[in-house]
C-alpha cells in the first residue's frame, strides 16, 4: 500500500504540495542577491522566522529562492511548502527555486520559515557556520519577501538540542 501511495504523489508532482520548482535565472546564480542573510544570536536550535506582506492583486507568478543554515520548512499562509536545502557544504552552498503564486492571495499574506541549525553536531553533508536564513524574491513584485530587518525572529525553547 505505501509503495501505490508514493507512485501517485510521484505522479501528481511537486504541484499537488502547491508549489513549483523552477531553474534559477543566471542572474541569481552568479551575482550577488539584493537580499541578506539574517540570523539570530544562538548557534544550534529550532527558530522561526516570518514576514507579512501585502499584495494588490493574486500573481500569476511569485518566484523566490531561498536557502538556510542547516535547514529549513517553508510555509506560506498556514500551508507547508517544501523543505531544505540540499545537500551542501560551506564552499558549495544550495538554494531552492520555488513559485508559490497558487498559495499567494490579494492582500495580506504570511511567509513563515522554520530554521533549524545544529551547530557542530550537523552532519559533514550538511556543514554550516551559524543559524541563518536567505530569501530573494525574483522580481520587484516577490522581492516583497527578500530577508531584511522587517522579518520577525523567535527561538523555539520547546526544543533543547542533545549533543552526542
Amino acid at each position: 500500500m505505501p509503495y501505490t501511495v508514493l507512485c501517485i504523489l510521484l505522479f501528481l508532482g511537486i504541484d499537488s504540495l502547491g508549489q513549483t520548482l523552477v531553474a534559477p535565472s543566471d542572474r541569481f546564480v552568479k551575482q550577488i542577491w539584493d537580499a541578506h542573510w539574517i540570523t539570530g544570536e544562538a548557534r544550534t536550535g529550532v527558530f522561526h522566522f516570518r514576514k507579512s506582506f501585502t499584495l494588490a492583486e493574486k500573481p500569476h507568478h511569485f518566484i523566490i529562492h531561498l536557502s538556510a543554515d542547516n535547514r529549513y520548512r517553508l510555509f506560506i499562509n498556514g500551508k507547508y511548502v517544501n523543505d531544505g536545502p540540499q545537500l551542501s557544504d560551506l564552499r558549495h552552498w544550495r538554494f531552492e527555486s520555488l513559485d508559490i503564486a497558487d498559495l499567494l492571495q490579494p492582500g495580506n499574506n504570511l511567509i513563515a520559515v522554520e530554521v533549524w541549525n545544529q551547530g557542530d553536531e550537523a552532519a559533514v553533508y550538511m556543514m554550516g557556520k551559524r543559524l541563518a536564513l536567505i530569501v530573494q524574491g525574483d522580481d520587484l513584485v516577490s522581492s516583497v519577501v527578500n530577508t531584511d530587518k522587517q522579518w520577525k525572529l523567535l527561538e523555539n525553547l520547546g526544543v533543547t538540542p542533545i549533543p552526542f
